[in-house]
């Protein structure tokens, strides 16, 4: 197990702190109800992503299981008053993850005490060590969990988990956005850069011929508004991957 980077717990009364911890190629915590709803963690992904891309990293694809184990360090960093990647019973974000089933590959871990979610972000980004994690081309998926600060109108607790798994190659609409107003989206496919070929599907069943791997692709989504899904699958090593991904669109 390798790690670098890294602070230990911050005292939650001294105003504006961010913590950070990374791991590579590490170990996960018992099931925990995320209080954060599914509309917000989508436009706080979503903002991610676009920072991600407005530096020309790929976008990550939010998981619920990466988010229920950040939601789950909020709420201990909001009980405890500590800033710290380790929960009460002394587990790191890899132990938290494969507690809850998820076998990772790469996994790393931002914190922030901050008035809103941009702030959070931008306050990763001014820091080396964070903005390694934050603009990582190492991971595919990834977990939000966001609390407000106790005994405080104007702050909240940040929290992003940053994952891979070996074999998951998230395909991501829009970079993650839940809603669209175009049916021209565009497509990201995690591994295309392995693949052989890929090729593409609106109902998993009827496919379009395999073709050359591209990572960014275009789709024209039905007319009709509403929930669409988008299939791929690629050829990588002898086996075939296939990821979906579903975007609303509202006309």
């Amino acid at each position: 197990m390798g790690y670098h980077g890294g602070s230990g717990a911050c005292d939650m009364r001294k105003g504006w702190l961010v913590g950070l911890w990374l791991w590579a190629y590490c170990l996960g915590a018992a099931g925990y109800d995320a209080t954060e709803n599914a509309t917000a963690l989508a436009a706080y992904t979503a903002e991610l992503n676009a920072l991600r891309a407005a530096h020309g990293v790929p976008p990550l694809k939010l998981n619920p299981i990466i988010s229920d184990a950040a939601q789950y360090q909020a709420e201990v960093i909001a009980e405890t008053g500590q800033l710290t990647h380790h929960d009460k019973e002394g587990r790191r974000p890899s132990q938290r993850l494969r507690e809850r089933g998820y076998e990772i590959q790469a996994v790393g871990e931002i914190l922030a005490f901050a008035p809103t979610w941009g702030d959070a972000l931008e306050a990763w980004l001014r820091s080396e060590q964070h903005r390694k994690i934050l603009l990582s081309p190492d991971y595919r998926e990834l977990g939000v969990g966001v609390r407000e600060k106790p005994n405080s109108l104007s702050a909240k607790i940040c929290c992003v988990v940053f994952a891979r798994r070996e074999g998951v190659y998230p395909l991501i609409i829009e970079n993650d956005a839940p809603i669209t107003r175009s049916r021209k989206v565009k497509l990201f496919v995690h591994g295309a850069a392995l693949a052989s070929e890929i090729r593409l599907s609106a109902d998993g069943q009827n496919w379009q011929p395999w073709r050359k791997p591209q990572s960014e692709l275009e789709w024209q989504l039905p007319a009709t508004a509403g929930e669409h899904t988008v299939w791929v699958e690629l050829k990588i090593g002898g086996r075939i991957y296939r990821a979906a991904d579903t975007i609303r669109y509202e006309p």
